[in-house]
């Protein structure tokens, strides 16, 4: 999962460099996918932050809403991807389909 666009120029670089290193390792491995919030989530900005961040970290708010935001990426992600996740169901167990 990609840090998200914090709207700050000076971090752009580094976190454009990380967005791309996640993509190389999800390429490299097999079955890996990215969580992309830089280009796909909203600017974690100063408005943002107002409403959603409290003392430096997220409120219940916040909380709330980045995982409603990472649940309904991942459903993006199996839905688009029904032939990767169609044996899940066998994780952790002895049987093989």
């Amino acid at each position: 999962m990609t840090f998200p666009d914090s709207g700050n120029p000076d971090l752009e670089e580094i976190t454009v460099a990380t967005v791309d290193a996640l993509y190389d390792l999800a390429e490299y491995f097999d079955n890996a996918f990215v969580i992309d919030l830089y280009k796909y989530g909203p600017v974690y900005d100063e408005k943002f932050n107002s409403q959603f961040f409290m003392y430096g970290h997220m409120n219940a708010s916040g909380y709330i809403f980045t995982a409603k935001l990472i649940d309904s990426y991942i459903d993006y992600i199996v839905k688009k991807n029904p032939e990767k996740f169609d044996k899940v169901c066998f994780i952790g167990t002895d049987i093989k389909y």
